[in-house]
Formats: structure tokens, sequence, C-alpha cells
């Protein structure tokens, strides 16, 4: 190899090194242990003919996310539930099982504070409660004090228990697709000393 054909070769080099890195930022993954959305289908929203998007738990992770250039790392339960960040990477939401079987859901902005009351009526949310044919699918509500969107269990829990939340977050246009989140529980979220019947 001639010098000149060296120094044309280590200057590409050294152009392609100076090079601006990738900046597509690709939705985390986690684990079942975590809530992480199933990719399946569910029933109901095959036969509403709505798809759906897959978001992943945020339980316990350690990744940064970049909002209007600003990071937003907090995703540390708020209330004892499984935390997930929303496809749109502008909402945060929280689910919590409560006795006597009260399926609770927190949203959040993109820095994990509340949501506006207006907010929270905006959001068009249904649980699905149980991953068995023919589970009940029941809508949510806001609670009374405009905190969350709750809805009732159908039927006395028996754990291990999977519920599967459809929702259509604040400004999303009324036909997009809606997310989907799969909260399996294992127990309620809050374990308390105080003893309860049998179940």
């Amino acid at each position: 190899m001639t010098h000149k054909s060296m120094l044309t070769l280590a200057t590409s080099f050294l152009l392609l090194g100076m090079l601006p890195g990738c900046s597509q930022q690709s939705t985390p993954s986690a684990g079942p242990a975590t809530g992480a959305a199933e990719t399946a289908e569910m029933p109901d929203a095959a036969a509403s003919g709505e798809g759906d998007l897959h978001a992943s738990g945020m339980e316990g992770m350690d990744g940064e996310h970049v909002y209007d250039g600003g990071a937003h790392q907090d995703h540390d339960s708020k209330h004892g539930g499984t935390f997930f960040m929303a496809l749109d990477n502008r909402h945060h939401l929280e689910g919590v099982l409560d006795r006597p079987g009260i399926f609770r859901v927190y949203l959040y902005d993109a820095f994990t504070q509340p949501v506006s009351p207006e907010e929270l009526q905006q959001t068009q949310a249904k649980v699905i409660w149980g991953d068995r044919d023919g589970a009940p699918t029941i809508e949510l509500k806001p609670n009374a004090d405009w905190s969350c969107l709750e809805a009732l269990a159908p039927e006395p829990v028996r754990f291990p228990v999977s519920l599967t939340l459809l929702a259509r977050l604040p400004g999303a246009p009324p036909t997009s697709r809606q997310e989907l989140f799969t909260f399996p529980f294992s127990h309620y979220s809050h374990i308390d000393a105080t003893p309860h019947p049998a179940e």
C-alpha cells in the first residue's frame, strides 16, 4: 500500500469517528416480574377492531428517558404498585390492587407528577379482569377525590390474577390505538397486619 493510500485510509477512519452516533431510543423491555405487557392481542380488543400498542413495565429500572430536552428518571412506585412508562414518552402510570378488589390506576405526566382532573377525565380506560376466555371487561372511572381511575372486581379476587389495562391517554386522538398494560398480582398491593376473613 502506498503512503498516499495509507493517508487516505487514516483520514477516512478519523472522519467516521467524528460523526454523531445514532440517537434513536428503543423501548426498554422488562421481565414478567415487572408486569411487562404481553404481545398477544386481547379478545375484546380484537373484537372491537382496534389494535393495541404494548408498553413495558418500568418498576425498578434505571434507564434515562428524554422528554423536551430534560431527563426524567423517577420510575419509583408512588403507591406500592407496578409502574409503567407509556409509549408516548409523556405519561407514566401505576396499577394497584387493593382490598376488597379495587383496581386503581394512577396517571402521571412526564416528570411523574399527577395529571390534572381534566386530563384524568380525558383518559379512556378499561380493565380485562383475568386472562381466561370470556373474562369480564370493566370501565375505569375517576375516584371520589380525582386522584386516580378505579374499577371494582366483578367477583371475589382469587390469586394469582392478571389484569390487562387498555387505555387511550390524554392528548391521544380519539381514533388512535389503545395501549395495553398487563398487571400480574400474586397478592394485594398493600399488606397490613389486620386479620381479614378468608376470601
